[in-house]
């Protein structure tokens, strides 16, 4: 390394509408913040049902995944006895 720095502006952010993302893009986000808190079969049954949201006769449909590894992570509620 000679010390240089090298830096560059971008007049619009990557993502929005004057930048937009590709799908690819969209899509390797998407997996690199989902494998934070879902199960790799999870962010399957999510992506399904995301790309056939037309098809999606309930909107529960697109919370069952997340709801699943929820369960797992945290342990179930359990209301405190009142004394």
């Amino acid at each position: 390394k000679d010390g240089r720095t090298h830096s560059r502006h971008l007049e619009f952010n990557r993502g929005g509408p004057r930048n937009p993302m590709s799908e690819e893009e969209i899509l390797q986000k998407f997996l690199d913040n989902a494998s934070r808190v879902l199960a790799s079969n999870d962010i399957d049954r999510l992506m399904d049902a995301v790309w056939h949201l037309e098809d999606i006769d309930e909107p529960q449909a697109l919370c069952e995944p997340l709801r699943t590894t929820a369960e797992i992570q945290r342990p179930a509620y359990k209301q405190r006895s009142s004394s």
